[in-house]
């Protein structure tokens, strides 16, 4: 009988002690904003996600206000990657962000191929004044069924997010079967 009183005595000790440890988060917070409330930054331990708002009346970066460019490529594992950068020229700020549109065309400007989005779909970049964003651009080098090379395209045509004026720029990317890009970070490197 004593026996059973302590097993009943126990078990809301252990309900409450599960249920304590069961709310217990293992993810870590933090919210940071400035003190023109333009920024608020929310980090978690598993996964982080940066989330920023432009303030009230910054303009959408065009393809007017950007000076657009594509980085020198480097080679890895049958892929040509380059940075793609996108550069406030204009003497404003401007707010971008997520995945610019990219097309590989032929030499007659004819586009070919679509670039897949890899990766999350980003967040809104502030651009100052003569500061980047940048996305990684990423050609296939792999010869695919009876193919022993593989076609380069002639140019990119490339429109920054939420706009529908485009850019066009040279490139000798490989096109062999596939053409990427990632969503658009602060920065000129892409990462």
């Amino acid at each position: 009988m004593n026996r059973r009183l302590l097993l009943l005595a126990l078990i809301p000790v252990a309900v409450l002690a599960a249920s304590c440890s069961s709310n217990a988060s293992s993810d870590s917070t933090t919210t940071t904003t400035t003190s023109h409330a333009s920024t608020t930054t929310t980090t978690t331990s598993h996964a982080s996600t940066t989330t920023t708002t432009a303030p009230s009346g910054t303009p959408q970066c065009t393809s007017t206000n950007l000076a657009i460019s594509l980085g020198e490529g480097s080679g890895a594992a049958g892929h040509i990657i380059a940075p793609l950068v996108l550069k406030n020229i204009s003497g404003a700020s401007c707010v971008t962000g997520g995945f610019p549109g990219v097309a590989g065309t032929n030499a007659a400007g004819t586009q070919i191929i679509q670039a897949a989005r890899q990766g999350p779909s980003g967040h809104t970049i502030t651009l100052a004044p003569g500061a980047a964003a940048s996305s990684l651009v990423s050609g296939v080098d792999v010869p695919t069924g009876t193919a022993t090379s593989c076609p380069s395209l002639a140019g990119l045509v490339v429109t920054p997010p939420n706009t529908t004026v485009s850019v066009h720029l040279a490139t000798t990317l490989p096109s062999c079967p596939g053409l990427s890009v990632t969503t658009l970070v602060p920065g000129s490197s892409g990462q």
